[in-house]
């Protein structure tokens, strides 16, 4: 009979390298997504502030802002998503190795 510790710890998923690497790769794309979204955000908000001045203008410059503010969050979470992972990766491969 297992001890309740026992059985927590095998109901884990702990994931393989194999695992890992299709997490890294699939986070590693959401990063060049959410960069090329930004490079696309920012153009745009140039291009706005080249524009008459007027109502529209502002709501329209003040929206493409708080997208690139939140496409900026985005970015920073996925890249310490992608530097947890990636030590964690070369923990379990040291572990395989050893």
């Amino acid at each position: 009979m297992q001890s309740a510790a026992d059985q927590f710890l095998a109901s884990l998923d702990v994931p393989n390298p194999d695992k890992i690497m299709i997490q890294l790769n699939d986070t590693k794309e959401k990063l060049r997504d959410t960069e090329s979204i930004l490079e696309i955000l920012r153009e745009a908000l140039e291009t706005m502030r080249g524009l008459p001045d007027g109502r529209d203008k502002e709501l329209l410059v003040r929206e493409l802002q708080s997208n690139i503010n939140r496409h900026e969050l985005l970015f920073e979470r996925e890249s310490v998503k992608l530097s947890v992972k990636e030590k964690y990766l070369k923990n379990v491969l040291k572990r395989e190795v050893n």
